[in-house]
This record gives structure tokens, C-alpha cells and sequence, in this order.
């Protein structure tokens, strides 16, 4: 039996870029807004430089939930020269998802993540250890369920006096 594998590195492109840029207000600064889509409902996470285990297990629900094909991640800075990973539908176990999040810098460095259809999307600041989780609406009552109990959410209050405003 043939085990399908769940991502692969690609050679990260002008294209990708400009996805990204459509994606993203900013890539990396001091801001509370990171995403283009201002109708975009935002819910903030305390968390490691990137997705860490508590976050995981929501984020794979959300992507399988969502039938999502492909979910791209790009490490900080984004260049042609890096490579990025595109996990295939599933991120499966952590454990595998943490390992190649090491082998390609994002687990440290953070960086940002959005689906192929471009729906939603994650922005990390790694300085202030906060993810910012950014979808459109029709998935707030998805995000509300798989959400609920989850004690590292924080209020954009929280996230404001980070960044002392």
C-alpha cells in the first residue's frame, strides 16, 4: 500500500509572492492589521512563533472541515530563494507537522499560512508570540465550535497592550 505523502517543498515564486501580498496587509511589522480582507473575522492566539501543539489540533480541524485542497506555509522573509511548504489537505500528527515545520525554519522564524482558495489565512508574529487567525464569515460558527474551551485566546484588547496601544 502506497502511503500518500502529506506535503512537499516547492520553490517559492514571484506568483506566490503576490498571493501572499493579496492575502496580507503586512507581512511583518508592529500592526493589529494584517489582513487585506477587512471583512475577515480575526480571532488572536498566545502562541510559539508558529502553530504549536495547542493550536494544531484546531487548525487541522478547521482545514479537513473546510475541505481545503492544499494550505501553503512561507517562512519569514519571503523570497524566491526559500523554499515553502504546501501540506496536502491533512496536516496529520503533530509530531510529523512539527518536524517539517523544523526542517524549514517556520517553527522559530514564524511566518504566515493560507488556504489555496485563499479563504483564510495565519499571520505569526514570532516577537510578541501572537497568531493572528484571519477567515471569512461563513466559517465563524466552525471556528466558534472548535474554538470553544481553547485557553490561549486572546482579546484584541490582550493583543493591543503587546504592542503597547
Amino acid at each position: 500500500m502506497k502511503v500518500e505523502k502529506k506535503y512537499q517543498l516547492v520553490r517559492t515564486t514571484i506568483d506566490d509572492i503576490k498571493k501572499c501580498e493579496m492575502v496580507f496587509e503586512s507581512l511583518r511589522g508592529n500592526t493589529l492589521d494584517v489582513f487585506k480582507n477587512k471583512e475577515w473575522e480575526v480571532i488572536y492566539v498566545e502562541s510559539a512563533p508558529f502553530i504549536d501543539s495547542d493550536f494544531f489540533p484546531i487548525l487541522n480541524e478547521f482545514i479537513l472541515e473546510t475541505t481545503q485542497i492544499q494550505v501553503n506555509f512561507f517562512e519569514y522573509p519571503l523570497d524566491v530563494k526559500f523554499d515553502h511548504v504546501v501540506f496536502n489537505k491533512d496536516l496529520g500528527l503533530f509530531s510529523e507537522f512539527k518536524e517539517v515545520m523544523d526542517e524549514n525554519s517556520l517553527t522559530y522564524t514564524g511566518g504566515v499560512a493560507f488556504s489555496d482558495s485563499m479563504e483564510w489565512g495565519i499571520h505569526s508574529d514570532p516577537d510578541n508570540c501572537v497568531l493572528f487567525f484571519g477567515f471569512e464569515l461563513r466559517h465563524s460558527i466552525l471556528v466558534s465550535r472548535i474554538t470553544q474551551g481553547f485557553k490561549f485566546l486572546l482579546s484584541e484588547n490582550d493583543v493591543k497592550s503587546k504592542y503597547n496601544r
